[in-house]
């Protein structure tokens, strides 16, 4: 499998969501009709081409436009000659995009990419359709900028992102609690196995396919996940451990569908066997 063959959508996700998981704030969104509920569907913003963050720059990608070659995937485009040809909401929305990749170079922020699969506007396309979307997990960067012409190449990082779980954030923790003692038995989970699984699920949940959320240092939070658990002497390995979002990890545990989700899991886990 190629990596545009991994980053390509299957789903149609909802660009206030990913805009959010990449760690871009969009609480101004909220103003859409008054109130939050239709936050996500707020034309003002979700037709828009880039997000610009403190911590990183959103674009949104084609994934028909992205070339692999020797495992390097690029994406050549030029947002400054869109806007040259462009009237209205579309002309802006060029030049947002010029002057967010100009940003990212210059601030040196990772670009996050959203990869659009559908129909784009062109000679036969009169209007532009996104079928699919995700968020690429893995950041990209500004590897090429022409001050002249405004001609972009944009380049995913060849290192893979940082993967981590509650366990290692519990680690890496800065906060300082009062302490306590506390006498209980817990069972150990092996390190290794849940970077395994971690790397494995490439930041995806492997429940709903949806993206792990970026923390503010740039890694990618899923949790780790017996799927029977250690209590019934399920084992610790990978052949029993998945990444979960948290929203699906606390549902394995405590929700209705519980069941249900430890048999999807079990038959997801027997392909790696």
């Amino acid at each position: 499998m190629t990596i545009l063959d991994e980053i390509e959508p299957v789903r149609r996700q909802r660009v206030y969501d990913l805009v959010h998981a990449a760690g871009v704030d969009v609480s101004h969104w909220d103003v859409s009709k008054g109130n939050s509920r239709s936050a996500a569907s707020n034309p003002k913003y979700c037709f828009d081409w880039s997000f610009v963050g403190e911590s990183a720059v959103v674009l949104n990608l084609w994934h028909d436009g992205m070339e692999e070659r020797e495992g390097i995937v690029r994406y050549a485009l030029n947002p400054r000659q869109t806007a040259e040809k462009a009237t209205g909401r579309r002309l802006l929305r060029a030049r947002q995009m010029d002057a967010a990749i100009q940003t990212a170079m210059r601030a040196r922020l990772p670009i996050r990419a959203i990869v659009n699969a559908g129909n784009r506007k062109n000679a036969s396309n009169r209007t532009t359709s996104v079928k699919r979307r995700l968020l690429d997990p893995v950041a990209w960067r500004v590897e090429s900028y022409d001050d002249v012409t405004g001609h972009c190449t944009l380049v995913r990082s060849q290192g893979r992102p940082t993967f981590i779980d509650q366990f290692t954030a519990r680690e890496i923790g800065t906060e300082s609690p009062d302490k306590k003692t506390v006498t209980t038995e817990v069972t150990a989970r092996c390190p290794q196995v849940r970077q395994q699984v971690l790397t494995r699920a490439n930041g995806y949940c492997e429940y709903c396919r949806e993206p792990g959320f970026t923390t503010g240092d740039g890694k990618v939070f899923l949790e780790t996940h017996h799927v029977i658990p250690l209590a019934e002497s399920g084992p610790d390995t990978p052949h029993n451990v998945v990444a979960l979002c948290p929203n699906h990890h606390r549902e394995a545990h405590h929700g209705a569908m519980r069941d249900a989700i430890r048999q999807q899991l079990l038959a997801h886990l027997k392909t790696f066997a």
